[in-house]
């Protein structure tokens, strides 16, 4: 794939494709995995709180983690598709991403 980047442009093309798109996917996958450490401490410390709390908490971390892995998800497709667009020329990857 990377020998394909030869051109100054589809070079130029794929590291805007690199830092709008993959850093992304890696901040929001990185966060999405540091949280899910940080949940057990978070109950430790917190215990002694009622049962009421803990649950109207523990389900905003559950939908905040899934947001962040829906992002992270989503980051990463736009990047995989925007970068087989330069690498390959538009008609060749539309056609590749409607067979999968």
């Amino acid at each position: 794939m990377f020998s394909k980047l030869s051109s100054r442009d589809k070079l130029g093309s794929f590291k805007a494709v690199v830092d709008e798109h993959y850093r992304y996917h890696q901040f929001y996958g990185g966060c999405f995995i540091a949280l899910i450490g940080v949940y057990p401490g978070w109950i430790r410390v917190s215990y002694p709180v009622s049962i009421r709390v803990f649950l109207f908490f523990s389900l905003c971390f559950a939908l905040f983690e899934w947001l962040l892995f829906e992002t992270a998800v989503d980051a990463y497709k736009k990047y995989v598709e925007r970068g087989n667009i330069i690498v390959r020329g538009h008609e060749t990857a539309i056609g590749a991403s409607h067979r999968s």
